[in-house]
């Protein structure tokens, strides 16, 4: 038996990292294993897991995080989250007790030189995709282990569209293109309003769903009347207080879509991407870093016509708009082929159940049974 403190978005917390912590917690105290999460941004909704949750704000938490690995005195550190997420790690002294497994996301290259310092510290790093697997191996000589994040395809699956559509107030016979997102820079939302807008001339019954909040990074009500739109969009109204949809709502949100669509500029991953393909609906994404790896067939993605620098140097992706807004209008008219390709999808999807990803965890925590844990004091020594 390993004693674990794992360190991610809190696992009652409605985000992707929160729903991936939430399963490999309760996988790993299942296979009798000591588990403890110290859950950042915590909604305070901590009841009910099997594991110990001890939450954290998402403000500077060096002397928390390390009061926690005193308390604890865990063997495994496992951490899940973007490199600068644990950019306070190496200071942390206690860091040196444990056995740090990294599972990290890369959404950009090439990869900064201050997160390639962070690397050295961790035992075991991890990645989601090939793509991060090559450019953190072309950056330091070494290949990390690569393991993809975990769907739930019970709870993804297909179900009754016009009942999906009907529960979230949107006429059955409505074509509802769908993205779940968050409204921040590098999801490039504004592509795809562009995009909607073009594409959604002359049809009266083409529907833009938006699962975010209407003002983030864009206040998305503005740029619909921009754009002309206004009267085909729909975002999310998340009751006041709630964080955010469960996932049995987020399961029902999927069905509802007829495509789903991710004009990002990159992904660590892309969890929705499989989620909404888990429950039979065809996704299209930009190709590029993970989200090329996560899709049926290469109709799927959308060409880039561009890269920028973005925060902290790294080179991100733009996606060809008006190839988008044509794909849209082709499967618009060829009703027909979604339920094949939607089958095709899900098919796809079911390869990344949590029921095949869980056992390469598993293993990797078994292997650190076997590493010495003073290895780590060689990362302090001058």
């Amino acid at each position: 038996m390993e004693k674990i403190v794992m360190l991610s978005h809190c696992p009652s917390l409605p985000t992707g990292y929160g729903r991936v912590i939430r399963h490999l917690a309760h996988a790993f105290q299942g296979a009798g294993h000591d588990v403890s999460v110290i859950g950042v941004g915590s909604d305070n909704r901590l009841d009910g897991f099997a594991f110990r949750v001890l939450p954290l704000g998402f403000q500077q938490a060096e002397d928390a995080i390390a009061a926690a690995l005193q308390s604890q005195s865990p063997d495994v550190l496992f951490t899940l989250g973007d490199p600068w997420m644990f950019e306070l790690l190496p200071q942390v002294a206690e860091l040196c007790t444990v056995t740090w497994i990294c599972y990290f996301a890369i959404d950009g290259y090439p990869i900064p030189p201050e997160w390639l310092n962070w690397l050295g510290f961790a035992d075991i790093p991890v990645v989601f995709s090939r793509w991060a697997q090559r450019l953190v191996a072309e950056s330091i000589g070494t290949e990390p282990a690569l393991i993809y994040h975990g769907v739930d395809t019970n709870l993804f699956a297909p179900a009754d569209k016009s009942g999906a559509k009907t529960a979230l107030g949107i006429q059955p016979d409505a074509f509802v293109v769908g993205c779940v997102a968050v409204n921040q820079q590098r999801k490039n939302l504004p592509a795809l309003l562009k995009a909607f807008a073009h594409f959604a001339r002359e049809k009266p019954n083409a529907v833009l769903y938006l699962h975010t909040k209407p003002v983030g990074t864009w206040d998305l009500p503005a740029l619909s009347r921009q754009y002309g739109i206004a009267n085909k969009i729909t975002i999310t109204q998340i009751p006041s207080g709630e964080p955010g949809l469960s996932d049995s709502a987020m399961a029902n949100l999927y069905n509802a879509f007829d495509i789903f669509c991710l004009p990002t500029m990159a992904e660590g991953f892309g969890l929705p991407v499989l989620e909404a393909q888990a429950c039979g609906v065809p996704a299209l994404v930009t190709d590029c870093s993970a989200c090329s790896e996560l899709v049926a067939n290469p109709v799927q993605l959308l060409s880039v016509r561009a890269t920028l620098a973005m925060n902290r140097g790294l080179e991100q992706a733009v996606v060809d708009h008006l190839e988008l807004a044509s794909k849209l209008d082709y499967f618009y008219h060829r009703p027909q082929d979604l339920p094949l390709r939607g089958m095709q999808c899900r098919r796809f999807a079911e390869r990344f159940d949590w029921s095949v990803i869980l056992p390469q965890f598993l293993r990797l925590i078994e292997s650190t049974a076997q590493k010495p844990k003073e290895a780590s004091l060689r990362f302090f020594v001058a």
